[in-house]
């Protein structure tokens, strides 16, 4: 999977290797979750620089511990974090065709754009969400998308990727201050 991921021309980056809780575990253990996830990435393409990590469940994003635990592991990695779940693993629920599928999504990417605080939000998805119900969960992923976009592009809002920063200085700007490396 990883391979078809690059070779489809998308970025990979280390997210956790059994997608557990990074902020329960040890240093050890969770610096052995990201780095067996590169070593695994990397066979495929070059590590990038500046590195990104989004933490599984979010776990660790705010704790100064874990920061400092994937600086000391890579000087230029960055935590990417979402900021507005719109919970996709729940979408098939109760579906039993794709349409009904279809329908639920589109109505969740309207609830997404009828939040009046979205703007600037980073959007939560996964693409085989873990937990999902239903036997149409396989499907959540490129239908959701799918809405989304078409939601967006109908309400006029812009819809960017995530890039990492070219320097740390957001670290100084986004980072609560009382996060110290």
């Amino acid at each position: 999977m990883a391979r078809a991921i690059v070779a489809s021309g998308h970025q990979a980056y280390a997210h956790g290797y059994s997608h557990v809780r990074i902020d329960v575990l040890s240093e050890a253990e969770a610096l052995d979750e990201i780095v067996r996830t590169e070593e695994l990435i990397s066979r495929f393409r070059t590590s990038p620089s500046p590195y990104l990590v989004r933490l599984p469940f979010g776990s660790g994003h705010g704790e100064a511990r874990i920061h400092r635990l994937l600086r000391r592991w890579r000087s230029d990695c960055q935590i990417a974090h979402w900021s507005y779940n719109p919970e996709d693993f729940k979408i098939a629920e109760g579906c039993s065709t794709r349409s009904e599928l279809e329908e639920k999504c589109g109505l969740a990417a309207g609830r997404i754009f009828n939040d009046p605080k979205i703007n600037g939000k980073a959007i939560l998805m996964h693409d085989d969400p873990i937990g999902a119900t239903g036997t149409l969960a396989h499907e959540i992923a490129r239908i959701f998308l799918s809405k989304i976009l078409t939601t967006a592009a109908e309400r006029q809002f812009a819809i960017a990727g995530f890039e990492p920063a070219s320097n740390n200085a957001w670290v100084r700007r986004y980072v609560r201050p009382w996060i110290k490396y």
